[in-house]
């Protein structure tokens, strides 16, 4: 794993963490640190990918949540990494009907749950080696750094329109500024979801 961090060509700063809070997490879900999320579990809170715009998330660091955490809110999910704009990456642990064991996607533009073909590992590896620069293509502007880099770990850029609109579609043209994740995260299902009536 440092030998894939030190040649990678993406930005990115590996957050510190309790040790003990990620060997009790690692514990309870079984891992050992033979596993990609057990060893980071061990020894790191996170990563931040691109300045931020992918979270890749472990033990919790700071205002960046543990995975534990991150997934309280739904069964049957892992939730393993956040981005700057309120998708989620989660490992389906038969709560999402994607495929056991795969890391899916959440997407703010999409505004449903989509598999990616990667387990946890390799989805690490695939941020580590760059994957998130193709990825995220669309949703780049200029001085896309600066912007997701002033973040906090606990927020996200909610857009308006909203990437899911069809007038939101073009990322650079939306009027962009950082809020709670959480409450982008509930806005976002709330829109994939409507309540009867509304």
């Amino acid at each position: 794993m440092t030998s894939a961090v030190d040649a990678s060509p993406a930005h990115l700063a590996i957050l510190p963490s309790t040790t003990k809070r990620g060997r009790d997490i690692a514990a309870r879900l079984g891992l050992t640190e033979s596993s990609t999320l057990g060893a980071l579990l061990h020894h790191c809170g996170g990563i931040l990918v691109d300045h931020g715009r992918l979270r890749i998330l472990a033990a919790g660091s700071g205002s960046l949540p543990d995975v534990l955490t991150a997934s309280r809110s739904r069964r049957g999910v892992l939730v393993v990494g956040h981005d700057a704009f309120g998708g989620r990456f989660a490992i389906d642990a038969g709560g999402l009907g994607v495929g056991h064991g795969q890391v899916c996607y959440f997407g703010p533009d999409t505004l449903h749950w989509r598999g990616t073909g990667m387990s946890h590992g390799a989805f690490v590896r695939w941020a580590i080696d760059g994957g998130s620069e193709s990825f995220y293509a669309s949703w780049r502007w200029r001085g896309w750094e600066q912007e997701i880099g002033a973040l906090r770990l606990n927020q996200a850029l909610s857009t308006q329109p909203p990437l899911f609109s069809r007038e939101g579609r073009n990322i650079s043209l939306t009027r962009r500024k950082p809020v709670p994740f959480d409450k982008l995260v509930a806005f976002l299902e709330e829109s994939a979801h409507p309540r009867a009536g509304s």
